[in-house]
């Protein structure tokens, strides 16, 4: 795949096996991009990113993203920045995790 992406959108956290967050792991070392969305701004969903975060890269806590960040005008000029964390590791090849607050 040229850009695998995984998206998760909820209001309601869904039930992760150790596997399963294994797999995810796995994807994001490799290249993948996990993206995620509450809705409604869901806080039992926003816990369970947060968790998920610590659980499969407990090394790289998720933080804002300051508004110069290059993800805002890489392609495009984004002047309303939407918020953004993320959980990153650089490497090679970037794994990370982006989420709308």
């Amino acid at each position: 795949m040229d850009s695998p992406i995984i998206y998760i959108a909820s209001h309601q956290p869904p039930q992760l096996s150790d596997a399963d967050c294994q797999k995810l792991k796995s994807f994001a070392e490799n290249g993948g991009l996990l993206f995620t969305h509450a809705d409604g701004d869901s806080p039992e969903f926003n816990k369970f990113v947060a968790d998920l975060c610590k659980r499969i890269f407990p090394n790289y806590p998720l933080k804002p993203l300051p508004p110069d960040h290059e993800v805002y005008s890489a392609l495009f000029q984004i002047n309303s920045k939407p918020p953004l964390r993320v959980s990153a590791t650089v490497r090679a090849c970037c794994c990370c995790t982006l989420r709308l607050i």
